[in-house]
């Protein structure tokens, strides 16, 4: 009986695994809701992982630099920013999954972890319910939902499921015996070093919680084995830093020559943000999450109800459970203190609040002790422990998810591009994939997004007398030139300046420098014919710490060999670790396309030195970038913009493309003279283009003038590997023809969501999902929003959603003409809209100054500048109310009168009469039931007669003021219909007669109904 007993507590601990991964489920599966969220930093992630995937196609699989970013100046993402969730994400982007569903994935995949290795880590001490509840608790931290869902901070999100690890390997590692035990140290160090990896606040707090989870566990068993444990803790954490020297080492040395680094104000917002104890928990059952960023994020009630529960629960508990239990009840507490105002004194003597940014960041710390202290609760009834586990675990769901609404983007994967990061940065939404320019060098004077603008007067700066070039090679790290000069000088760069570029000439070291306030690179050449070579490499700090990883990685195997003893399967798996790693860490020259030379003047000023194609977006967009190398002669003086033509042997150009340098962030009126420029294009193919070779020819024109600089010009012949094979656009549900400004054509639309009839229905407080089906008919160079609003009449609109010129990546800018765009939104129609009527309109407009794109019909008819795709019927969210005065009367064809009230006899109708914007307290509300689909769209008339019969008052017109017209009435719908009727009030006392009845408005005949034309609603007494 007793093994029995043993084998069924060990199984039900094994399926506690699977239950623990289906209760985090819910958390998770907003995430399938769209192709992507729109968080705060979602697309800063989601470029990242475009400019790694980048860079390790071109052979560079650590890129510090990183030279698509902030307009094509470059910018050192990768040398600062934890790269953990870039590397994990592009991983599963390798395996095939687009950048959009890596990034889904891999938060998808946190959650889930999170919550089994959280009941790993509790069930040895509190058993199977009580860990299963600790989970729950821990993945429905209100603050981890809110990272994922509205912060967008994926690289906190990810440490998420490492804390209960490190903390679990952190117990079997240190024993309570006093003995420290090899295999789980080393795991904890390569869990620390992924910490370090991911993000650098939670590490900072985190390493004390460690720390002190570990200390809270020991116990003296002499000085032996406490000098033993201290060593042991020394040796992980030494390790760990050491695997990650790589990384912080030149992050901490490099960081002063970052904008970041000579920042010395905003510390005190930490101190502002610090909040006295009624602040501390936000006072609502359910979450709250629009009510966080009132300079601080709250505990949930139901999270911190729970962790006091527990707390009150650990005297009961045996002592393990009891041990662990406390420390979370103290590590709770302890936080709390730390994110109060009574803690300021303690913060501003220890100075690292500048590297927390925010005391809320302690919350990840929060939801940890909360989740321990929680997990006493079930552990404290014994055998009754499924109850307070299930029970309180569905509390707590319901308590973080009430309050969720994620914000779903139709993200498709062709608008995720290297020239989507380009535009992007000028949009001002991130700076480098980043919120400020915090890693811009700190040379670089002033906004960067000035950069980005035409020059108010020619650029001026001294300059070599360039009197011959040739491209030898170039990519974003590396430029080879063969010059002649004929007047020494410097020669420039456009790319920023930072440590670990360096120049050579013929061979030789030459120096570098930062050109004045733009920060870009400037080499002194002297007079002669010279090879100059200008690339991004190491420098001695970040060698130091590259050499100090790799030795702490064979320390680490050698360690993992001693403990593993001889277990063939996971030497060999560490081997590959280490393979991979040192792979990662050792220096590559990037691969070098092959560049084709020319030199060809387009204009006294600009030069062309080379071209090379990428081919890397072929299949997936079905464009190939091509990169050109400008040499200045001189100040360019204006704006260009280049149009590249793909010539077939036929003298036929089969590809076009039409645009202003990087994308239209590189204005050339900032190009100084003897400037070299990198310049990127992508050229979209047709599909199915046969494989073979081409022509391409370059011109240059004044960017908004006529005329040519120079002649347009084949420079060589562009092979297409393969032939574009992207699926056929999908054809539009409903096709429509209209123009706006002459630059897009809106080709038609989707629609769902609705109920689908005569005219497209929809309940008020639901969704319409709407896709608009766009095609560029000219090259657009502004990023224009596009907007869908839900309107009455009047064009007054009751829902509304645009786009953000670029913050949501609908950049008009790169839409390639005459290749389609699909541009989704999900509009919600208010619960408080009336019942009725509506438009749905579509348009473009400029966000700077609000003007709207003209519109016209394909054939130049002009329109109002919000175009009406469809009409849509919104019918009330819940039941109307009962009239007040029962009637009767039917109409063949049309429907019956159910009722009416009276002037304030229903507040429900008073209030719906007053949504409409009639006079309430003169009207009569009609109530009608439909019974038919009218035809045509009819008038009804409200009589007030006197007791002679006489005409006193009447209402004439289409039902609920023109809002819900006969014509899309359905069997069934139900509608209040106010009549104002002036002067109601004023009348003499007496008994009046309500006469109701319906017409046709063009001829003024009535609808029979039953005997007659009219029906006797009921009287109106005025006393």
């Amino acid at each position: 009986m007793q093994v029995t007993a043993v084998r069924s507590r060990l199984s039900f601990d094994r399926l506690g695994f699977l239950l623990a991964l289906l209760a985090s489920v819910p958390a998770a599966l907003p995430l399938l809701s769209a192709t992507y969220l729109q968080v705060h930093d979602g697309f800063a992630h989601l470029f990242r992982l475009v400019v790694l995937d980048s860079a390790m196609k071109q052979g560079v699989l650590f890129p510090r630099w990183s030279p698509e970013l902030v307009f094509g100046l470059g910018y050192p993402i990768f040398n600062f920013y934890n790269p953990l969730v870039s590397y994990v994400a592009q991983l599963f982007h390798l395996l095939g999954f687009t950048y959009a569903d890596s990034l889904r994935l891999l938060v998808g995949l946190g959650i889930l972890g999170a919550g089994v290795l959280m009941y790993w880590y509790l069930r040895p001490v509190f058993g199977a319910w009580a860990a299963l509840f600790g989970a729950i608790a821990y993945v429905y931290v209100p603050y981890h939902l809110l990272n994922v869902y509205v912060r967008g901070s994926f690289a906190e999100q990810v440490c998420y499921p490492l804390f209960p690890l490190a903390l679990g390997l952190a117990d079997r590692a240190f024993r309570d015996d006093g003995a420290v035990r090899l295999r789980p140290a080393v795991g904890l160090s390569l869990v620390i070093a992924a910490l370090l990896l991911a993000h650098n606040p939670s590490v900072l707090f985190f390493s004390g919680i460690l720390v002190a989870s570990i200390a809270w566990r020991w116990r003296p068993h002499g000085v032996r084995r406490t000098a033993a444990w201290a060593s042991g803790v020394g040796l992980v954490f030494g390790l760990a830093f050491g695997l990650t020297a790589f990384f912080w080492l030149p992050f901490l040395v490099e960081l002063p020559d970052t904008w970041i680094g000579t920042f010395k104000g905003g510390v005190e917002d930490f101190y502002r943000s610090l909040q006295p104890l009624d602040r501390l928990v936000q006072w609502s059952a359910v979450y709250n999450y629009d009510e966080v960023w009132d300079t601080f994020i709250a505990v949930g009630t139901v999270q911190a109800a729970l962790a006091m529960l527990g707390a009150c629960a650990v005297p009961s508990l045996r002592p393990g459970a009891r041990q662990r239990a406390a420390f979370g009840a103290t590590l709770a507490l302890t936080i709390a203190l730390l994110m109060m105002t009574v803690s300021e004194g303690f913060w501003r003597s220890i100075p690292i609040a500048s590297l927390m940014t925010f005391p809320w960041r302690l919350q990840a710390g929060m939801g940890l002790a909360t989740a321990i202290a929680a997990a006493a609760l079930p552990a404290a009834v014994g055998r009754w422990a499924p109850v307070p586990a299930i029970g309180l675990g569905a509390v707590m769901v319901w308590a973080s998810l009430g309050g969720l609404v994620p914000n779903p983007l139709a993200l498709d994967d062709a608008m995720v591009s290297r020239a989507s990061a380009t535009r992007l940065d000028l949009s001002g939404a991130l700076t480098g994939t980043t919120s400020p320019p915090q890693f811009v060098p700190r040379w670089v004077d002033g906004p960067v997004q000035k950069f980005a603008q035409p020059a108010p007067e020619p650029a001026e700066s001294p300059a070599a007398r360039i009197t011959a070039a040739e491209a030898i090679a170039f990519d974003g790290w590396s430029y080879r030139l063969r010059l002649t000069v004929a007047e020494a000088g410097p020669v420039h760069l456009r790319t920023f300046y930072f440590p670990g570029w360096r120049a050579s000439i013929d061979g030789a070291p030459a120096d570098l420098r930062a050109n004045g306030p733009s920060g870009e690179i400037a080499v002194d050449l002297p007079a002669g014919t010279h090879e100059l070579t200008i690339a991004f490499g190491e420098t001695p700090v970040r060698r130091v710490g590259e050499l100090v990883s790799i030795g702490s990685l064979l320390a680490l195997l050698a360690a993992g060999g001693v403990a593993l003893r001889g277990h063939l399967t996971q030497v060999v798996a560490r081997g590959a670790l280490a393979a991979l790693t040192i792979a990662l860490l050792v220096p590559r020259a990037p691969a070098v396309e092959a560049v084709t030379r020319t030199d060809v003047a387009f204009g006294p000023s600009l030069r062309l030195l080379g071209w090379k194609p990428d081919y890397a977006d072929l299949d997936r967009r079905g464009v190939i970038r091509l990169d050109l190398l400008w040499l200045t002669s001189g100040s360019v003086g204006l704006d260009v913009r280049t149009r590249l033509r793909l010539i077939d042997q036929s003298g036929q150009a089969v590809a076009v493309q039409d645009r202003p340098p990087v994308y239209g962030t590189a204005p050339s009126s900032r190009w100084v003279a003897s400037a070299v420029v990198a310049d990127s294009y992508d050229l979209p193919l047709p599909n199915h283009l046969p494989v073979g070779s081409y022509q391409l020819e370059i011109g240059v024109r004044p960017n908004g003038g006529s005329g040519w600089l120079g002649t347009p010009t084949v420079v060589g012949s562009l092979s297409v590997p393969r032939s574009p094979r992207l699926p056929p656009p999908p054809q539009p549900a409903h096709p429509t023809d209209y123009r706006f400004g002459g630059l897009a054509a809106l080709r038609g639309f989707d629609l769902s969501g609705v109920r689908n009839g005569r005219i497209p229905t929809v309940t008020a407080g639901d969704s319409l999902r709407i896709a608009l089906h766009w095609t560029a008919l000219a090259p657009i160079d502004r990023d224009y929003s596009t907007f869908i609003h839900l309107s009455d009449d009047q064009y007054r609109p009751v829902a509304q959603q645009d786009s953000f010129g670029g913050f949501d990546l609908r950049f008009t800018s790169i839409w390639e003409v005459g290749r389609p765009v699909r541009d989704q939104y999900d509009l919600v129609v208010p619960r408080s809209t009336p019942p009725g009527r509506y438009w749905l309109a579509a348009g473009l407009f400029d966000r700077e100054d609000e003007k709207r794109l003209a519109a016209t019909t394909g054939d130049g008819q002009p329109l109002d500048s919000a175009v009406r795709l469809t009409p849509i019927v919104v019918t009330p969210a819940g039941p109307l109310p009962a009239a007040t005065s029962p009637a009767s009367g039917e109409w063949r064809g049309v429907g019956r009168l159910t009722g009416y009230d009276l002037p304030g006899a229903s507040m429900a109708a008073r209030a719906d009469c007053a949504a409409l914007g009639a006079e309430c307290d003169e009207a009569i509300v009609l109530h009608w039931e439909a019974t038919d689909r009218p035809t045509e769209d009819l008038a009804v008339f409200l009589h007030v007669r006197d007791a002679n019969g006489r005409l006193v008052l009447q209402s004439d017109g289409p039902p609920r003021l023109g809002r819900f017209p006969t014509s899309v009435w359905s069997p069934g719908d139900r509608l209040l219909d106010p009549r104002p009727l002036p002067g109601l009030r004023r009348l003499p006392p007496g008994r009046y007669q309500l006469v109701v009845g319906w017409y046709r408005p063009g001829d003024g005949t009535r609808l029979p109904a039953g005997d007659g034309d009219s029906v006797v609603a009921g009287d109106y007494v005025v006393r």
